[in-house]
């Protein structure tokens, strides 16, 4: 009896040890298959590296990277032959990166031209070309792209109907303001009014919408006055305060051109102007 309870408990540890602290010995063919494949894909790198795609060339190069990564770890690293629970975390990990990649870019890719002054002093961030003449002017084009515009910058504080009741509202010192509401406008409710506000923000809350273009600014603002009732007219002089020229057809200032630059040549320049004062 004895003899037969150590005999279940030696097959017990052995069962446990072999389920559990195995190691998978990786077959020489495929181990040699693995190598040639990751040489051929890194041979293939260095020939699309010669290669001009435009903007081909960035997703192309991290398909392959990402390629090689994964035969690496699923064969030398033996994920493929691990628990299940492993190569479920080890994905998850891959999808976290794509969602930090994804906001990432989402900045990177869509923040717009710079604009420079001559001297190469960074004069704000826009939009690029114009995409309406004499934004200023309403239009239903522009109410249009504003009312876009105000779904993607401004319903989590101003609600969808510009109520001032979005699910960000609650967390505020001071309560969004009600842009159906005709009172209590600080900066007032015409379109270059509102445009002042949308470009040079308002305390505590309301913060500068620098990133946005000008045209994006007017649109927004020719949107929100849509949402109240009986909103007062601009005149020329109300415009020509809000920095533009109703003489011309585009926002861009004078003296200024319209370049991208790289984010690390503008964070250059913005720290040499900041020592410069």
């Amino acid at each position: 009896m004895s003899n037969q309870l150590k005999e279940k408990h030696h097959d017990s540890a052995h069962g446990s040890e072999s389920g559990h602290n195995h190691h998978h010995v990786l077959d020489v063919g495929v181990m040699v298959r693995t190598g040639i494949t990751l040489l051929i894909l890194t041979a293939v790198t260095v020939w699309t590296s010669r290669i001009d795609l435009g903007v081909l060339n960035f997703p192309l190069a991290m398909f392959i990277a990402t390629t090689k990564a994964l035969l690496v770890c699923l064969f030398f690293m033996g994920l493929l032959y691990d628990h299940k629970e492993n190569s479920i975390i080890f994905g998850t990990s891959f999808l976290f990166l794509a969602i930090f990649v994804g906001f990432t870019a989402s900045d990177i890719f869509f923040r717009g031209d710079v604009y420079v002054k001559k001297g190469g002093t960074v004069a704000g961030a826009v939009g690029g070309a114009a995409k309406f003449k004499k934004p200023w002017n309403m239009t239903n084009e522009l109410v249009s792209h504003g009312k876009e515009l105000f779904g993607q910058q401004c319903v989590s504080c101003h609600g969808a109907a510009g109520a001032g009741d979005g699910v960000a509202a609650g967390g505020l010192l001071v309560k969004p303001r009600n842009f159906t509401g005709e009172s209590g406008w600080k900066n007032g409710r015409k379109a270059s009014e509102i445009y002042l506000t949308l470009k040079n923000g308002l305390a505590p809350n309301m913060p500068a919408f620098g990133t946005l273009s000008g045209e994006d600014r007017w649109a927004l603002a020719h949107y929100v006055r849509t949402l109240g009732a009986n909103p007062p007219q601009d005149g020329d002089s109300d415009f020509v305060k809000a920095g533009v020229d109703p003489a011309k057809d585009t926002m861009p200032g004078e003296g200024m051109k319209a370049v991208t630059l790289p984010v690390e040549v503008v964070m250059d320049i913005m720290v040499k102007e900041k020592g410069s004062h």
